[in-house]
This record gives C-alpha cells, structure tokens and sequence, in this order.
C-alpha cells in the first residue's frame, strides 16, 4: 500500500480540554480503575472477518500511524475510556478507521470494545461477517443486560456492540438510552471507540452528542471539510468532550490500502 504524501495525523496536546471552566461537564465520576475481569459477553465468534482494508492497514500501521496509535494508547490508560469517531460526511472512512484501531489496539492486550452508534446505516457487523438478531437499543427496548447484546472475537480479542438500523429516525430518542450503556461499559473496558453518525447541524449525530456528550471523554475527527471541522470542534467544546486528534485524508489511506 502506497500512503498518499498528504495523509496527515493532527494530534492535539493532551491537555487541551474544552468546556465553560476547562474541566469536563459531566454528571457521573469518571473511573480510571481496571475493568471487571467477571464482565463476559454473551456471544462469542472464533473470529471476525476482517476487512482487507483494515488488514493491509494493519500490516502497515507504523508507517503512518504510530503517533496516533501511542496517543489513544496512552490517554486510554491515563483516564480516556469513551473515544467517539466522528466525521461530517459519509464515506470519510470512519467505520475502516474504528475497525483498525480496535483490531490494532487489541494487540496491546487492551480490552476494546467498538460500538456502532450509526442508527442511519449501521455497518459494522456487516463488515466482520456477523449477523446478530438485534443491536444496542435492544438494551432499553427488551430491559436487556449489556452483556447479552456483546460479539466478542477469540482470535481478534476485541468485543462490538451492533446497533439495529432505524432509516426511519429522524430524532434522537433520548430513551435509546446510549448514554447509560456507554457509562457500563466504562466499567468493563480500558478502552470504548464509537462510530457515530456524521456531524451536520440538525442532524442525529449532532443530536447524539448532545444526548451523550457527559459521557464521553474525547473525539477523533475523520476526515472532512474545513468548514465542517470548524463547526465540530466547537459542538465538541459546548459538550465538554476533548479533540483528541484529526485524521486527515482517511479516505485515500482506505483506497490506497
């Protein structure tokens, strides 16, 4: 894989946070001890199929990519557990984006857990090869336990979360209730990436950062416009939630690979 001379990984200073006073508007304590070693998931695959994408990203990754991976890395370890992937258009590479890191961070003997929070076009579980019967908001809908609604991979020693589609949403329910699964699985992993919608004024991205925004602790921006980076970045500020990088470029890294 040839990477394109102007693929750029911006990352910010670890101490940059974004709020009223510089702290994290938040309604819960953030917890920085190890996860439960007796939190199971429920389901079980020997393995993911993962994309060839995401597999020549990963022969490749400290070519291009060690910076950003030793951040995550490291902010995961400190007090990052909620790491949300945002972009503000579809087809940036978001979704590759959150299938390498989870496949690459899991080397580290991480327990990573990757969510697909993209109720217009999930994809995830489609792209692994699995095809479970519902997704998170099974979680409020049927009173579920979190664990029951977690694929874990033994040989690619990541968990998902899938979400069922709702094409017909155009509101964010806040009965969804993501942003309780998002603070358990805090409990649970050291480190929880999430594939969002893409963030548009009005739109349920936007909406989910709103509804979720206290309980996640930062952002990787995927790829977009300036315009449209400009106005996330200050979306992320009103909801506390700290810019850890911006991956520019992503789509031609996902072409070129």
């Amino acid at each position: 894989m040839t990477i394109p001379h102007q693929t750029k990984l911006q990352l910010f200073s670890g101490t940059e946070r974004f709020g009223n006073n510089g702290e994290k508007a938040s309604s819960a304590p953030r917890s920085i001890a190890p996860p439960h070693a007796t939190f199971r998931p429920a389901l079980e695959v020997d393995h993911f199929s993962i994309p060839p994408v995401c597999q020549a990203l990963c022969q490749r990754s400290e070519a291009f990519a060690g910076p950003l991976l030793d951040r995550i890395d490291d902010s995961s370890r400190q007090a990052t557990r909620i790491l949300l992937l945002a972009s503000g258009e579809r087809g940036t590479g978001k979704t590759t984006v959150g299938i390498w890191l989870a496949a690459m961070l899991a080397k580290t003997s991480q327990k990573i857990c990757l969510v697909d929070a993209n109720i217009e076009n999930p994809d995830i579980a489609r792209q692994l090869g699995i095809d479970p019967d519902g997704g998170w908001r099974n979680y409020a809908e049927n009173k579920q336990c979190v664990s029951e609604l977690l694929i874990e991979s033994i040989a690619d020693r990541f968990v998902i979360l899938p979400c069922s589609g709702l094409p017909e949403a155009s509101r964010w329910q806040a009965d969804w209730d993501l942003a309780s699964i998002l603070e358990s699985l805090r409990d649970h992993f050291e480190l929880v990436l999430i594939d969002s919608m893409p963030m548009l004024p009005e739109g349920l991205g936007h909406e989910m950062l709103q509804n979720c925004g206290p309980f996640i602790d930062a952002a990787l921006w995927i790829d977009s416009a300036a315009t449209d980076t400009m106005w996330a970045q200050r979306q992320f500020q009103d909801a506390g939630v700290r810019l850890l990088g911006r991956v520019q470029r992503a789509r031609e890294i996902a072409q070129a690979a």
